[in-house]
């Protein structure tokens, strides 16, 4: 049901390094690591517009931790990948993302989310981890997004 494990030596090591850091945080930001990281794994245990929500709460958990305002997600993304905010914002579609969140939220839009939305919700997730956790990038959002084999997200999110 969840594939074959990842047993990469590098993604071994992310897991580590992860751990490690994690444990050293202060009480807080632990906590909503913690919490983001629980969301995480129910959303990849999840499908469709239930699986969607859950990714959200991870990205939200993780990628705006004092507010409600989305910004700070492309902020973040800019900074991991060298760009201007308004560059994050128009190419990672953070915005179009809360839009489909907030229409299956206050509007019970449960048109079926297609996988590779939730493919490319989990790549943003973990860019923005390893930019909480201070750990080299793997611009894995930005790979999704060039991947020749994904249709363009932005004709999936609605």
């Amino acid at each position: 049901m969840h594939g074959t494990p990842n047993l990469n030596p590098d993604y071994l090591q992310f897991i580590a390094d992860a751990h490690a850091l994690l444990v050293d945080m202060p009480e807080t930001d632990r906590n909503r690591l913690s919490l983001a990281l629980r969301w995480i794994n129910a959303a990849i245990r999840d499908r469709r517009v239930d699986a969607f929500i859950k990714y959200w709460l991870a990205i939200e958990t993780l990628g705006m931790p004092d507010d409600t305002n989305i910004r700070p997600i492309s902020e973040t993304l800019a900074r991991v990948y060298n760009i201007s905010y308004a560059e994050a914002r128009d190419r990672f579609l953070v915005g179009r993302l809360y839009g489909r969140r907030s229409r299956i939220v206050h509007e019970e839009d449960l048109t079926p989310v297609d996988a590779q939305v939730l493919i490319y919700l989990f790549a943003i997730f973990m860019d923005l981890l390893r930019a909480e956790l201070g750990i080299q990038p793997s611009y894995r959002a930005g790979r999704v997004l060039e991947n020749p084999d994904f249709v363009r997200i932005s004709d999936l999110i609605g």
